[in-house]
Parts: structure tokens; C-alpha cells; sequence
């Protein structure tokens, strides 16, 4: 696999090479001359982000755009349309450095707002982002692509303050690279979203290119400390966590069971440094929620505090709470069994994702009420199957996840070994 700068290269030179072959065509068949157009550099007059959106607004495809040393305060986002790649450069970590002050951050609002798709490479690098301890659930940088290229970089960034929000999300079916960055802790340091049940129909990838790459960073939480995990992964999701450096927190991701997001479908993680140096014992090291998996090579250790586990492996697709038969009437639209009592098996994870599978007739229903006995009953929301409503001997089970989550497998393995792509 190539490095990251070769990977870079390779996407400009491509599309010069494209560009020139057509220039020459164009030239020589009707001017009888040939001309090459060269990308540009544009400076940026400061690093406030009026003057970042002008320069990006007056580049083209394959600009790299320089923003000045300076410390700025953004109170709005800047866009990088997916109609051209560029390069954003600033001076350096504790050179350039843009503080977020955004007074609202919801769907797709962070610093930097990036739309990606094959052909046009973009990338950020070069800068400490302050992120102020605001709720960024979707980071300060957001990335958004569908068309699953290799299709950005971020690189060389410090990021600072970012309390219980985001560093970087990832969204949809992109991959791309997250290398040599800096994250002083305290949420999620990366989210990577896929482009959910879609990405569970095409093929598993482990091994390829088809993923976030995460890799040579390092993850600092050992003032913050943390228990959920250095980066988080949802949706279908496919990521590769490698030669990192995390310290003070754990790794792993999130399943259907949250949100009905799905959990990723391939992650690999191998050759990284983990060390408990926070201010408290962590319950584990490895909290998976589904999917396929290669863990190896890597080095875990005790600091200041432990790891309580190595992993915790959850199977919520076959964890059953109930299970016993409709002896209620036909054609009845809840549950009813005059024989069981929910108690308090179901009081506390009812809005947590419980579903009524009725294992007569194939369908499946999220529980939206129920009572404990007397009959105990369920209400329930049609999730899966054509039929809703129940008939006197119906078989059912009463689960923790929806139907078609598959159940995640673990390999201990030292096998897809690859070389960094980062610099």
C-alpha cells in the first residue's frame, strides 16, 4: 500500500495527467498549440473565516489555499464544495490557530464543512483548532462524501478543548486518511459514519483501501480521562485504527442497538500503544457492539489506573429476554400472554431497543408500551415482515436488537499487516 504522500500525489497527478491529454487534444486539433494549466497557491488574507470562505470561493480544482499564522475566533462555518479538491494549509500547530465560537452546531455544522467525491481530493493540515468546549457533536471538521472514493486527509492538526463534542466526523460512504494529528481529550476524538444498511450489502473489506484509515496519531486523555472510547463508529461504517498512541481511554464502537444506526461492518485494529494514565480504573479496554474484526499487535498497559477487561464482546441479537406464546385473541394488534410476568426484566430497557419478534409469522416490532402481567402485554411498532397483528398460538421472543444485524466475529490475528500511509 502506498504512503500517504505517494496516495496524495497520485490523485493530483492523475488528474493533470487527464487534463493535459485533453488540453492537448483541444489545442492541438483547433489552435495547433498545446497548453497546461498549473494549479495555484492562494494566501489567504487572514485566518478569519470571512476571508478563508473568499479564498475558497475564488479557487479551483487542485488549489492549495494557505491560511496565515494568526489566532482567530469563527462564528460560522466555512463550506469546501465537492466540485473541486483542494489543499488547506495553515502556518503549523501553535501557528495558526481558529477557536470555535459557533453559537449553534447542528447537522453539518462545524469549522469545516467538507463535500468530497472521487476525482477531487481535499485536504486540511497544519493548524491547532480550539474548540472551545462546545457541544460539536459533529466536530469541527465534518466530512461528507457517497460515492465510496479515497477522497480526503486531515493531517497535522492539534486539536484543543473539546470537552464532550467531536474532533472529526466522517459521514457516508467515503474513505480517506486521519494521520499525524494531535487530540488533548475529552469526547470522541473521531466518528466515522457509514452510509448505513447500504454498506452491509456490498462485501466485507478488511484488507483494502475501502476504509477510514486512522493512524499515527496521538490521543491524549489523561487530565479528561474518558470511558467511551478514544473514536466511535456507527452506520456500516469500515475503519482501520493503527500505530496510534492512545492514553487514558479505551476504544470501541457503537451498534443497532443505539439509535437503530446499525454497527460498522469490517474494523481493524492493530500495532497501537495504549496506557491507562487518567484519573480513573477503565471497565475495559475493547467495547464492540458488532461487525468483523482483526485485533492485533497491540500493547496494552496499566498506568496510573488499569483496565478492569480486556474486551467485552456484545451479542444483542441473540440475547432474549422472553420468549412463550400469544394466548390472547386472534388478530389482536398487541402481545398478550396470560402466563408471563415482564416485571422488572423489561422496566429500565424498554426505550433502549427492545423488539417482539413473532417467530410464527416472520415479522418483528419495536415495543413502544407493555404491561408486567395480568395479561402481560406488548404494544409495538412494525419494524420487519408484513403481518402486525397476532393469532392465538403465535410463538414470540423478546429480544435486545432488530433482525439482519449480523453477528459480529473477532479475530486475534497477525495478519493484515500493512505499511503506514501517513508521513
Amino acid at each position: 500500500m502506498q504512503n500517504a504522500k505517494l496516495f496524495y500525489k497520485i490523485k493530483i497527478m492523475n488528474y493533470k495527467t487527464t487534463k493535459l491529454i485533453f488540453l492537448t487534444v483541444l489545442f492541438f486539433g483547433i489552435f495547433g498549440l498545446a497548453r497546461t494549466s498549473q494549479a495555484a497557491t492562494i494566501n489567504a488574507a487572514s485566518c478569519n473565516q470571512s476571508d478563508m470562505q473568499m479564498a475558497i470561493n475564488a479557487s479551483s480544482d487542485g488549489d492549495t489555499i494557505i491560511i496565515p499564522a494568526g489566532n482567530c475566533v469563527w462564528t460560522a462555518y466555512v463550506i469546501v464544495p465537492n466540485t473541486k479538491g483542494l489543499t488547506i494549509q495553515g502556518a503549523g500547530i501553535g501557528q495558526t490557530t481558529i477557536r470555535d465560537n459557533m453559537a449553534t452546531h447542528g447537522y453539518q455544522q462545524a469549522l469545516f464543512f467538507v463535500q468530497v467525491t472521487s476525482g477531487k481530493f481535499t485536504r486540511i493540515t497544519g493548524m491547532t483548532l480550539d474548540v472551545n468546549n462546545q457541544s460539536t457533536t459533529n466536530g469541527v471538521i465534518y466530512i461528507n462524501g457517497n460515492d465510496g472514493g479515497q477522497n480526503f486527509r486531515v493531517d497535522h492538526i492539534k486539536f484543543i478543548n473539546y470537552g464532550n463534542g467531536r474532533g472529526i466526523k466522517i459521514d457516508g460512504y467515503t474513505y480517506g486518511l486521519v494521520d499525524n494529528n494531535i487530540f488533548i481529550g475529552g469526547g470522541h476524538s473521531i466518528d466515522s459514519f457509514g452510509d448505513g444498511s447500504a454498506s452491509w450489502l456490498r462485501p466485507a473489506s478488511l484488507g483494502t483501501d475501502n476504509a477510514v484509515y486512522i493512524e499515527n496519531n496521538t490521543f491524549d486523555f489523561s487530565v479528561s480521562g474518558r470511558s467511551d472510547g478514544v473514536t466511535d463508529a456507527y452506520g456500516g461504517a469500515r475503519y482501520v485504527f493503527r500505530y496510534n498512541n492512545v492514553i487514558g481511554t479505551n476504544i470501541g464502537h457503537h451498534g443497532n442497538d443505539s439509535g437503530n444506526y446499525r454497527s460498522p461492518i469490517t474494523f481493524e485494529i492493530y500495532n497501537n500503544s495504549f496506557v491507562n494514565n487518567s484519573p480513573a480504573n477503565i471497565f475495559t479496554w475493547g467495547n464492540f457492539r458488532g461487525g468483523t474484526g482483526v485485533i492485533f499487535n497491540n500493547i496494552i498497559s496499566a498506568g496510573t489506573k488499569t483496565y478492569n477487561s480486556f474486551a467485552i464482546l456484545h451479542d444483542y441479537r441473540s440475547c432474549t429476554y422472553f420468549e412463550g406464546m400469544h394466548d390472547g385473541r386472534d388478530g389482536s394488534a398487541f402481545l398478550s400472554d396470560s402466563t408471563a410476568n415482564f416485571g422488572a426484566g423489561l422496566q429500565g430497557v424498554l426505550t433502549n431497543g427492545l423488539y417482539v419478534y413473532n417467530l410464527t409469522a416472520g415479522s418483528y416490532c419495536a415495543i413502544t408500551s407493555h404491561t408486567d402481567s395480568g395479561p402481560a402485554t406488548a404494544v409495538c411498532t412494525l419494524h420487519g415482515g408484513t403481518r402486525q397483528t397476532w393469532k392465538n398460538g403465535d410463538y414470540y421472543g423478546i429480544h435486545y436488537i432488530q433482525a439482519k444485524a449480523r453477528i459480529f466475529n473477532l479475530y486475534l490475528s497477525p495478519s493484515l499487516n500493512r505499511p503506514n500511509r501517513g508521513l
